[in-house]
């Protein structure tokens, strides 16, 4: 490495070649026994490293990785990273545009097919330029993400609302879903008919027990009387 101290153009030329054993050499036919290869530089790595991932994600979803690699020239690199706890690869390659040492990629969802703590690795970088790579010592830059399940739709899932309903009163729904868990949820619905919704209307706090819960219409949405569907 003392000997290549330089980056760029090079030429290797073999001027001669001797026989250890009887100290007898050769010389070669001069400009001959020649080669050029190129120096390139290694993406210097002596800066601040860190990579962060924006969590909690959704089964389902990529993972927005970031990194910040102060001491990177600007300019496109290879990002190779691992993935180890409740999803796990080893030697997945990116590219990365590094702006002012900050660059960002995403985890594909294919790669994160379970729910629970993933934590990236970040184990090299390399100039597709020069084709030089800085490795990193392994579990050095890193991050641990959340990665939490979807509400689980796989069952039984029915709404019914409450009858009579007078005008000027509040319609109580049940909603049943038979395989979530017991917990707490936002549910988004839509009136047709009678009375309708502009787009979804957004409901917090439904409590579902045993795959059960209720939810309220208020009064103010339901002005007209006749038939009206909830979805």
């Amino acid at each position: 490495a003392t000997q290549l101290p330089a980056t760029g153009n090079t030429t290797i030329e073999i001027l001669s070649v001797e026989d250890v054993a009887t100290g007898c050499s050769s010389s070669t036919v001069p400009s001959t026994v020649v080669d050029n290869f190129v120096v390139g530089i290694l993406p210097d790595l002596s800066g601040t490293n860190t990579v962060s991932v924006s969590d909690p994600i959704c089964l389902g979803i990529g993972a927005a990785v970031s990194v910040n690699f102060s001491s990177l020239v600007d300019g496109n690199y290879d990002f190779t990273y691992s993935l180890s706890g409740a999803n796990t690869s080893v030697g997945t390659a990116t590219g990365v545009n590094i702006t002012s040492g900050l660059g960002s990629f995403v985890v594909l969802s294919s790669a994160l097919t379970n729910a629970g703590t993933t934590t990236i690795s970040i184990d090299a970088v390399t100039s597709p330029i020069s084709g030089c790579s800085s490795t990193i010592t392994p579990g050095t830059i890193t991050d641990s993400f959340l990665i939490n399940e979807v509400p689980n739709l796989s069952g039984t899932n029915s709404v019914s609302v409450a009858e009579p309903i007078c005008l000027g009163s509040n319609g109580t729904v049940t909603f049943n879903a038979s395989a979530l868990i017991n917990g707490t949820y936002s549910l988004i619905y839509t009136l047709i008919g009678a009375n309708t919704s502009a787009g979804g209307v957004s409901v917090t706090g439904v409590n579902i027990v045993s795959g059960t819960g209720t939810l309220t219409i208020p009064s103010s949405a339901l002005t007209n009387t006749g038939t009206t569907s909830i979805e």
